[in-house]
């Protein structure tokens, strides 16, 4: 019977020497699966960091086209939630008024899924949170510069002045449930700017996509900074540094612009010029840094005295111009010895005070072309001095008649 036994253990050795094989099978399938899932997750990284790239390379055109800042802001968030794991984006922003300072909803994606506002029954853009709330996360994490992790989509709310009724929290649970939310805050130059919210379509966020966020919370605070660079730029080109008024340039633009429109409408406008009395003996006698204070003073008059509407510029050395919108010769008047005698009660240190004197000329009435309007205005300006100075003269009309004018 040895051979029996001899045959059994020869057939033992194989059935271990098969189970072995199909335990490698199995491992190696395991391998391979476990390969391929790999690779599935790696060219889903990579076609989303493809589409992250693409994103910033728009945003950076956008940044070099002088786009408007939303547009810009708009495009990064609905970057997020348009080509990357994020179901719904929120940009807050910080608003100062005289009820105080709060954090506001600037931009919200725009999304296939569903609507906020219809939700939230159009009040997104009033959905406001005091910024001394201390209960709500978003002010939290804006306040320690903190990222705050959340689970519940309503918290969100909390301490707002946005009241929601029960079907609303109904919808935005059934919307939002179980959806892990990143509040990021916003830092532009060192100070606050506001905070970023993504709501992402998964439980958990993950590290990749916690990277993306902060990229894309880097480009906005690069965004807003390079915006606030580009107006101060801008606003260097056409102010005069000494007083904060517009420079000659603006104002001859600014002026042709303001004929024209006048011309079409048949409604006239204002201009006032002044002369600041006495500069040379003022820098004669106290030196040229008491004549910048002079001439410093002066512009502050006309910013003080100006409306939203008008463009006061300083011309260069003492002169000073201001064009009046939809303003008659009485109405020029009123703002012109308003001015007048703001700069003459005005005590300046080291020198003491100074009198200006100034023209007033109405187009359509003294003037029907900008040229005579200018001369004209310039001459009432020269007769003020020539009368005694600190004082003002109004325009003679010129001879030749002009359009209908509408008086108000």
């Amino acid at each position: 019977m040895g051979w029996l036994s001899n045959i059994f253990n020869r057939s033992k050795n194989l059935e271990d020497v098969v189970d072995n094989l199909k335990n490698k099978l199995r491992k190696a399938d395991e391998r391979n699966l476990s390969l391929e899932e790999c690779l599935v997750t790696k060219e889903l990284d990579i076609n989303k960091a493809d589409k992250s790239i693409q994103k910033i390379i728009q945003i950076w055109k956008n940044i070099n086209s002088s786009e408007s800042l939303s547009k810009i802001l708009t495009t990064i968030v609905n970057g997020l939630s348009n080509d990357l794991d994020f179901l719904y984006c929120m940009l807050f922003r910080i608003y100062s008024n005289k009820e105080g300072t709060k954090l506001k909803v600037s931009i919200a994606s725009e999304v296939k899924y569903f609507n906020m506002e219809e939700i939230l029954g159009n009040k997104l853009k009033t959905f406001s949170i005091p910024y001394d709330c201390k209960d709500n996360y978003i002010i939290q994490a804006l306040k320690s510069k903190k990222i705050y992790q959340m689970d519940n989509f309503l918290d969100i709310f909390k301490g707002s002045d946005l009241i929601l009724e029960n079907n609303q929290l109904n919808r935005l649970s059934s919307i939002f449930m179980d959806r892990e939310i990143t509040v990021i805050p916003l830092m532009v130059q060192g100070n606050p700017f506001g905070c970023l919210l993504a709501v992402s379509l998964k439980k958990e966020v993950s590290s990749l996509d916690k990277n993306y966020l902060n990229l894309f919370a880097g480009q906005i605070e690069l965004s807003v900074s390079m915006t606030k660079l580009l107006e101060s730029v801008k606003a260097q080109a056409v102010t005069d540094v000494l007083t904060g008024l517009y420079n000659r340039r603006y104002f001859n633009e600014a002026l042709d612009k303001e004929v024209n429109r006048s011309k079409r409408s048949k409604r006239p406008f204002t201009l006032i010029t002044l002369d600041l009395d006495h500069l040379k003996q003022i820098n004669d006698t106290h030196g040229h840094t008491a004549g910048d204070k002079a001439i410093a003073s002066i512009g502050s008059a006309l910013l003080k005295a100006s409306r939203e509407t008008d463009i006061p510029a300083r011309f260069g050395g003492e002169e000073f111009a201001i064009i009046m919108p939809d303003t008659d010769t009485d109405g020029g008047i009123i703002v012109a010895e308003r001015i007048r005698s703001m700069i003459a009660s005005n005590k300046i240190e080291g020198i003491g005070n100074i009198t200006a004197s100034l023209g007033v000329a109405t187009y359509l009435k003294h003037a029907n072309t900008v040229e005579d309007l200018v001369k004209i205005v310039d001459e009432a300006m020269y007769l003020a001095k020539e009368n005694g100075r600190n004082r003002i003269e109004i325009a003679k009309t010129q001879s030749s008649p002009g359009p209908k004018v509408e008086f108000f």
